[in-house]
């Protein structure tokens, strides 16, 4: 069935997801209504409710602080279950809403959990990622982690994290922190064996795992060496690694949303690990984050995660929407997408770009080769759909770099994405051939007649004269290019100017050195590091 299994750790990914799994609820069907194009069994597992109703349930893992799942409650203790036998194929309860007696639920959340009229989030009634849920989980998904004893100097009762921006960030932040938490958990129910094992074992297909996680806090320790684990057990599987930066969480630093210098530096040498270890084990990194400048139509509060957290999952959900079309013989596995933007493995992090704005004429229906034969040609003569995405969601370049950069961003390979609906009868186009080519960059281009819903838990942050207002057309890109090795080179600039904030001299320099060997993966194979501009 091809399924992909979910990894969600911290605050961040939590949010991000939330909105993730209320989009993937929205395209199931029910009779009379026709099928959906969506294959729910890649994200949901099938399974039977305590009534005995069939019930279909996210394939995820929820990690984050006991205080953080605010009023999603983990009920029902694994001896609840049935035996081991049914337990592992979990035809047990399900969990869903429920309050807890530090936390009342939602408005929201209430009126689900009344069956009554329901009250739609906002910024204020949104301080936890549960307080905007719509699914139902199964009690296995739900992962609350208490601080491991190197961090555990609160006061706090619960031993958890706090929920207030700059304590939340001064507590659980360093690198280390989350790798010093991921050992504690390990320890404590050994992580595979207790927490995914079962989820992986139940696939018959699995395809993918996929984490989403902070990349530049304490989280990105935490799944670096989450992933290096899943490396370790599932050799060749396919990791898409979904790294979240604090551009989208100005709340994280306190009210004023602007970091100290220590934290500066501290969130540099962060990032500078999680590049360096995540791009050593996962199939594929896709750093997201916020640009300083958004289009007129997209308006949004960037102190509130919901709102980010929203726009990230909008972009993210949308381009893998064609891996989630029901079977036929053009829809693309994550395989498939991962060999062609890798380059063999080489290339291992991607940029994502996304635009709201669909308003030009529909060429959904051109197939024609469309590899182009040098960058220049893709870079200023395409006149396709997909020619400016106005929303670039990869990190920019901070760090100060030499003037004389690469005269050109080469571009390796790019999956594009345009989801409208055109045609009732419309099917999933691919158009273009995937091939190989060791002249210009590879692209496939993908058409989706499923627009992008706007459900009532969505904030109200695209603008739009769609004729639905709660759906709207979009248009996605993920690309491998030169342009990534500028970043990586600013990463590694800014560790430079900062000492390598936390880090050992002689690892400082060995990290220093990893990510100039990562950033030469995307030079092109006749230019030097000298004639880029650049010094180790």
């Amino acid at each position: 069935m091809r399924e992909v299994v979910t990894v969600q750790l911290g605050r961040r990914a939590n949010y991000l997801c939330t909105h993730f799994w209320n989009t993937q609820e929205s395209y199931q069907t029910f009779a009379p209504d026709p099928p959906s194009l969506v294959n729910h069994d890649i994200h949901f597992r099938q399974g039977l409710g305590p009534d005995g109703a069939e019930t279909f349930l996210p394939r995820a893992l929820i990690y984050d602080f006991k205080a953080q799942f605010g009023t999603l409650a983990r009920v029902n203790a694994l001896a609840t279950l049935m035996n081991e036998e049914t337990d592992a194929l979990w035809n047990g309860p399900t969990t869903r809403l429920t309050p807890v007696p530090q936390n009342q639920p939602s408005p929201y959340a209430n009126s689900l959990l009344n069956a009554t009229e329901t009250v739609l989030p906002t910024p204020a009634t949104t301080p936890f990622f549960a307080d905007f849920a719509s699914t139902y989980y199964h009690p296995r998904s739900l992962l609350p982690l208490s601080l491991p004893p190197s961090a555990s100097q609160l006061s706090d009762s619960t031993n958890s994290i706090p929920t207030s921006g700059s304590r939340y960030s001064s507590q659980f932040s360093a690198f280390e922190s989350g790798v010093d938490l991921f050992a504690a958990r390990d320890a404590e129910v050994d992580i595979l064996d207790e927490d995914i094992r079962l989820w992986i074992e139940e696939c018959d297909e699995l395809q993918a795992i996929q984490v989403f996680t902070s990349s530049d806090d304490a989280w990105s320790g935490f799944s670096s060496r989450y992933v290096e684990r899943l490396r370790d057990e599932l050799g060749k599987c396919c990791i898409w690694v979904w790294g979240i930066d604090n551009s989208a969480d100005e709340s994280f630093y306190g009210a004023h949303g602007k970091m100290s210098r220590t934290q500066k530096q501290e969130s540099v040498t962060n990032s500078a690990l999680a590049v360096s270890r995540l791009s050593e084990q996962a199939s594929l990194l896709v750093p997201l984050a916020l640009p300083k400048r958004l289009p007129s139509d997209i308006k949004l509060d960037r102190r509130v995660l919901w709102h980010t957290s929203g726009l990230l999952s909008a972009a993210m959900e949308s381009v893998t929407i064609s891996t989630r079309i029901k079977e036929g013989e053009r829809v693309p596995t994550v395989q498939d997408w991962q060999d062609v933007l890798s380059g063999g493995g080489r290339r291992r992090i991607a940029a994502l770009a996304f635009d709201s704005d669909c308003s030009l004429e529909d060429r959904s229906a051109e197939v024609q080769d469309t590899r182009m034969q040098n960058s220049d040609v893709l870079e200023d003569e395409e006149t396709d759909i997909m020619k400016n995405l106005r929303v670039n969601l990869f990190p920019e370049t901070n760090a100060r770099l030499p003037a004389r950069l690469p005269a050109r961003n080469k571009v390796f390979a790019r999956i594009e994405g345009f989801r409208s609906v055109v045609d009732k009868q419309g099917e999933l186009f691919l158009v273009g051939d995937k091939l190989p080519s060791r002249e210009g960059p590879l692209l496939e281009r993908y058409f989706t007649p499923v627009n992008y819903p706007l459900r009532p838990t969505f904030p109200s942050i695209f603008t739009t004269d769609h004729p639905r207002p709660d759906e709207i057309p979009l248009r996605t890109s993920l690309t491998t290019s030169a342009s990534i090795s500028t970043w990586i080179r600013s990463i590694q600039a800014s560790l430079k100017a900062s000492f390598g904030e936390g880090l050992a001299g002689e690892e400082r320099e060995h990290l220093i050195n990893d990510l100039g060997q990562i950033a030469e993966t995307y030079i092109e194979d006749w230019e030097s590091a000298d004639d880029s501009g650049y010094e180790e």
